[in-house]
């Protein structure tokens, strides 16, 4: 059911009130708030406490006790708190000049070059860490780029939250007709960044994800082997309980070649997913596992 103007317009009023109290505590104060809410979030948010559960018993099995999963999921909703706070005092915080004291950047030096050579590439990311971050960072080496978001339901919030996107130098392309955008991107030699840990549905290409079959966005295949554009997987990460983060730009996938167009697609697929895996099993309490990834 579509949202009366009075709920748009009140539901923004709500969420600008707590963006402006939290965005004026001091950063400690304000990630210490956003770990209480979390909690509380834990506590009462019944449904994504149970999919987390479900999500980590079949990607650990035995190897994480019951009492560790519980521990586990309890600081997702902690850390994706912090993330939400994070995103109200962006504001204040991050400048070109002032990147250094809340972000640190790795470049592998095969990706410096095509950055240097202007190549146009596909970053490739998940729901992990801070990816709002992720923009900053990418802002921080002088990088603009396209990405695709699917729009709130909230028109206000959106329009809100696409704004602060756009100050890191984001061209934002709705979900729907996006892969039009993005081949003119990369046929002007742009970059795009995309993140592709979620279900993707009927159309998705199924490949192995902890161990389980799930259904994977392939349009970042077929992308990259149409137009010959590197793929590079990339995450941002949390330092403890600060605002401070490190994004890794990884160097360019490789995967074998030959086939059917759709068979290396499918191949390309597998290798971006493996490699996102392995950065989630590092920081397993920063990934979205309160997402019904394993749909089908």
């Amino acid at each position: 059911m579509a949202k009366s103007t009075l709920q748009i317009h009140i539901e923004y009023g709500l969420v600008r009130a707590l963006f402006a109290l939290i965005g004026s505590l001091p950063v400690r104060a304000a990630l210490g708030v956003a770990r209480a809410i979390g909690l509380f979030a834990w506590l009462i948010d019944q449904r994504h406490r149970v999919v987390a559960m479900d999500n980590l018993a079949h990607a650990y099995g035995p190897a994480l006790s019951l009492t560790a999963r519980r521990r586990l999921v309890r600081k997702v909703y902690q850390h994706f708190a912090m993330v939400l706070a994070e995103v109200m005092i962006f504001p204040r915080l991050l400048r070109r000049e002032t990147f250094h004291r809340y972000l640190r950047l790795y470049e592998h030096p095969e990706t410096a070059r095509l950055r240097r050579a202007g190549r146009a590439v596909i970053y490739v990311s998940a729901h992990m860490g801070n990816w709002e971050v992720f923009g900053a960072a990418l802002a921080a080496i002088g990088i603009r780029f396209h990405s695709v978001v699917r729009p709130l339901d909230n028109p206000l919030l959106d329009r809100e939250l696409s704004r602060r996107r756009a100050w890191f130098g984001q061209t934002l392309s709705p979900k729907e007709g996006a892969l039009r955008s993005l081949a003119r991107a990369l046929q002007n030699g742009e970059t795009v960044v995309l993140l592709v840990d979620q279900a993707a549905g009927s159309d998705g290409a199924q490949v192995e994800f902890f161990g389980r079959k799930c259904s994977t966005q392939k349009s970042v295949a077929l992308l990259a082997l149409r137009y010959d554009v590197p793929i590079i997987p990339s995450y941002t990460w949390r330092h403890g309980m600060r605002f401070f983060h490190t994004t890794i730009l990884d160097e360019p996938l490789s995967w074998e070649r030959g086939g059917s167009r759709e068979e290396e697609a499918l191949r390309v697929t597998q290798a971006y997913t493996s490699r996102l895996e392995q950065y989630i099993r590092r920081h397993p309490e920063q990934w979205l596992w309160l997402h019904r990834r394993w749909k089908r």
